[in-house]
């Protein structure tokens, strides 16, 4: 990981190496091939190189500020931390929450770090009653962009949108020109 990370952009290695190997991983999971000890270290491994690259990055930036975080009930954060070094590379600011994060305790961050937009991510095990009651509650309080990522904009399109919540596109560089374009009209 580190060995192409000097050699490429972390788009690139995020598109060619990362994506490609948690399909794999996934793929795995769902014939059986996999124990949840060779998931979790994966994960982990990810975590901690991702997190790493993020802490060292997230100094000096200039852009917008993001509050990025993943919806309650959602364990995994390597998406999350994808798309935050993603976005560290176009220059947002960001304030990274992590898995699990209760929707009800963003909007006193909100008030502490001059957010301009909330990043969410989940997979569509997210219960039904964050989508249908927290979300929407969340959309209303904070009055500024909520964007959801992750594969629970597939199975959830329409209940997200209803919310209130902006969906975001499975490829960063997509998701992040709809951010751009939406705090730019603002």
């Amino acid at each position: 990981y580190n060995d192409v990370l000097a050699l490429y952009p972390v788009d690139i290695v995020t598109h060619r190496l990362i994506v490609p190997l948690l399909r794999n991983l996934g793929e795995r999971w769902a014939q059986g091939r996999v124990s949840i000890a060779e998931e979790h270290f994966f994960s982990v491994f990810l975590r901690n190189k991702l997190g790493a690259r993020f802490h060292h990055l997230n100094r000096d930036r200039l852009g917008p500020t993001l509050l990025a975080a993943c919806l309650p009930g959602e364990q995994h954060e390597v998406g999350l931390l994808l798309f935050a070094l993603a976005a560290l590379d176009r220059d947002y600011r960001l304030v990274l929450l992590g898995p699990n994060t209760p929707l009800g305790e963003l909007p006193p961050v909100i008030e502490r770090a001059a957010i301009q937009a909330i990043v969410l991510a989940g997979s569509p095990e997210v219960a039904a009653p964050v989508i249908e009651e927290q979300l929407p509650r969340l959309c209303q309080t904070v009055r500024l962009p909520v964007f959801v990522g992750g594969r629970v904009v597939n199975a959830c399109r329409s209940a997200l949108i209803a919310a209130g919540a902006i969906p975001l596109d499975d490829d960063l560089n997509v998701a992040l020109r709809g951010i751009d374009a939406t705090l730019a009209r603002r």
